[in-house]
């Protein structure tokens, strides 16, 4: 079942790791139909046990300046009722996977999806909380103009 899901965050972010990332290995088993179920409702054709991301940290360009944080090693985290979970499985109790993620399909190529498991213990359905989000490093075009113009688009 899932509790909460963000279906649709775009986090407008440059970043130097794109969504197509290797393939994790090895894979994490995926519980239950909740998760291919809940992709497939999103016309969606990713295989949940067979398609991981080996996406646990992202980089940003060494261009902005971070206050103290790391921007060549980024990652997310889910805060559940337990606790924060992270898409770095060293930082998760035990080391366990507890944040996985896919690439998107058909309309949604360049994004990523994260499905995150917020029970105790190893495995689950990973249908906590499920988020999309935009990772691509496509640029985002910019209609140029003068202020005569600007002016009459708004009259």
């Amino acid at each position: 079942m899932l509790k909460r899901l963000l279906s649709a965050v775009s986090l407008m972010i440059l970043m130097s790791a794109t969504a197509h990332a290797a393939a994790r290995s090895p894979q994490v088993p995926v519980s239950g139909t909740a998760l291919a179920t809940f992709f497939a409702s999103q016309g969606q054709t990713i295989d949940v046990n067979n398609q991981q991301l080996d996406l646990q940290t992202i980089s940003l360009p060494m261009t902005t300046s971070f206050d103290g944080a790391d921007p060549t090693s980024l990652g997310f985290y889910d805060q559940g009722s337990t606790g924060p979970f992270y898409t770095q499985d060293a930082r998760n109790p035990g080391g366990e996977a507890k944040i996985l993620a896919y690439n998107g399909t058909g309309s949604l190529i360049g994004w990523t999806w994260f499905a995150c498991e917020t029970g105790a213990g190893p495995g689950g359905d990973y249908a906590d909380l499920i988020a999309l989000v935009n990772l691509s490093l496509a640029p985002t075009p910019v209609l140029q103009t003068n202020w005569g113009t600007l002016k009459r688009r708004f009259r």
